[in-house]
């Protein structure tokens, strides 16, 4: 089989049933270690013209298992998980083929078997594929999808030994391609093993999934620093690198500043900012709040950082929903918030 037929019947095989619409990432690099990858964006089981296989320029090549709602490789938009996986990687010193003939055998032998083994050059890649794929979708049930198949990578990996690869944007190496790293080429070995439900693969492996949804991990849509400059600032010696210190209020007026530490009971005690039944309206003093944060020139991650501090009383709303519906609804939250403020900011013609 010719390099680009493997790549293409691996991601057939992978990605089967899944929607055209989406997209799976593809990272180029010239060494992992160094500069920041490009990527390329194909559909499910489609190899991108852009993507080299083999690759005769020396790139080290990989994609993802997941596949996104949009053309970016975060785990916050990570829309369908079509398998479980694990990454085995042989010992930095010690004899290689021998090493690769104990985890192959390990590999066939394990319970539930994998679907999928691939060599990636010196270790093996496992996938156990699901089928249907989970769709990683609701606003209740997202964080705990996320939560569970973070949860059987974690499994996987303890059973076999296998590095912490469970995150839902993590990139492995593409079968076809060569591995820079010893010239060896990333094989696919085994493509005809079983395939398993969700709710099957979860019991063999006795898999507890988490009650709280997992912390998604990612940038978020909507970044602050393209609104707002962050003001130069000089961190002391021994200062603790928080997300947002007491030091950061300084810029704000007194009245915000009591609105950050003491929540929305503090902002509304002269009546305004309430709610039809009486009770402070956190939503507004939350929107409040940000525009002065922006005018102050904070970035996403200190305003971040100020919502989740449990000693300021601001970011009641946001912790909330991030116990009880998981980190992807507190971070729309906030997201939404700043989009409303800024276009709020921006319809009263407020530049500054």
């Amino acid at each position: 089989m010719f390099p680009a037929d493997e790549a293409r019947a691996f991601l057939t095989r992978l990605h089967a049933g899944m929607d055209p619409s989406i997209w799976v990432a593809f990272a180029l690099m010239s060494h992992p270690k160094r500069g920041r990858p490009f990527l390329a964006f194909g559909r499910p089981g489609e190899l991108p013209d852009r993507v080299p296989v083999p690759n005769p320029e020396g790139l080290h090549v990989f994609f993802t298992p997941c596949a996104f709602s949009k053309r970016r490789r975060t785990e916050a938009l990570a829309l369908v998980a079509p398998c479980a996986w694990t990454d085995l990687d042989p010992p930095k010193a010690g004899d290689l083929e021998a090493w690769q003939r104990e985890a192959w055998t390990l590999l066939e032998g394990t319970d539930p078997a994998p679907s999928m083994v691939v060599c990636s050059g010196r270790g093996f890649h496992a996938y156990w594929l699901l089928r249907p794929a989970v769709r990683l979708e609701g606003e209740e049930a997202r964080g705990r999808l996320v939560a569970a198949v973070r949860a059987l990578n974690a499994a996987l990996a303890r059973k076999l030994g296998g590095d912490t690869v469970h995150d839902l944007a993590h990139c492995l190496r593409l079968p076809g391609t060569v591995n820079p790293k010893n010239g060896a080429r990333c094989e696919l070995l085994k493509a005809d093993g079983p395939v398993y439900t969700f709710e099957a693969l979860v019991e063999a492996l006795a898999v507890r999934v988490p009650e709280t949804p997992a912390a998604v991990q990612g940038k978020p849509a909507v970044r602050v620093q393209d609104l707002a400059q962050p003001a130069p600032t000089k961190r002391g010696r021994g200062r603790p690198s928080k997300g947002c210190t007491k030091r950061d209020l300084r810029g704000l007026p007194p009245r915000i500043r009591a609105a950050v530490v003491g929540g929305a009971w503090q902002a509304c005690k002269g009546g305004r900012m309430r709610g039809a039944d009486g009770r402070p309206d956190r939503s507004r003093v939350d929107a409040k709040g940000m525009y002065y944060m922006l005018r102050a020139g904070w970035t996403f991650e200190r305003i971040r950082g100020a919502f989740e501090r449990p000693d300021w009383l601001i970011g009641a709303k946001y912790r909330e929903l991030h116990a009880r519906q998981g980190a992807w609804a507190a971070l729309r939250y906030l997201e939404t918030t700043v989009r409303n403020v800024q276009a709020w900011a921006a319809a009263r013609g407020d530049r500054r």
